[in-house]
């Protein structure tokens, strides 16, 4: 008997629920310790006094916050710096593999190691450093 109006919940929404879930915690894992839960934690609060703001009707507060988030996307890049340098990196030698060996590009799949690392070092170091590698 389909009752109109009543919500049915099937084994799709729990199997959904559950990957929801599993990928929340995997993400809470991923940070807890870190400047990123703060950030997280920060965040919340601020999209609660947001949301509490606009339901209240305070328009200067609602265009403040607003403020906030745009330019909180900037700090964000300044304040993760140091990890976004390293994602970087770990991006170049997944690329590097990927083309060695998985497409097998010839001349990155017959180089040694001595001639990758010259290859890809300045690279790395211009990640990695404060200033741009040279040659």
């Amino acid at each position: 008997m389909n009752t109109p109006g009543l919500l049915q919940f099937g084994w799709r929404d729990l199997f959904e629920i559950a990957l929801v879930a599993y990928i929340l915690y995997r993400g809470l894992l991923l940070i807890s310790g870190t400047r990123a839960l703060q950030m997280v934690a920060g965040l919340v609060v601020l999209g609660l006094a947001y949301a509490g703001a606009w339901l209240l009707k305070l328009t200067m507060v609602t265009w403040l916050l607003g403020l906030a988030f745009t330019y909180g996307a900037f700090a964000a890049i300044v304040i993760f710096q140091p990890e976004l340098r390293a994602a970087l990196v770990a991006s170049q030698f997944v690329g590097l593999i990927f083309e060695r060996d998985i497409l097998g590009i010839d001349a990155l799949a017959v180089a040694d190691h001595e001639a990758l690392v010259a290859l890809l070092a300045p690279a790395f170091q211009g990640y990695l450093s404060q200033t741009p590698a040279t040659g």
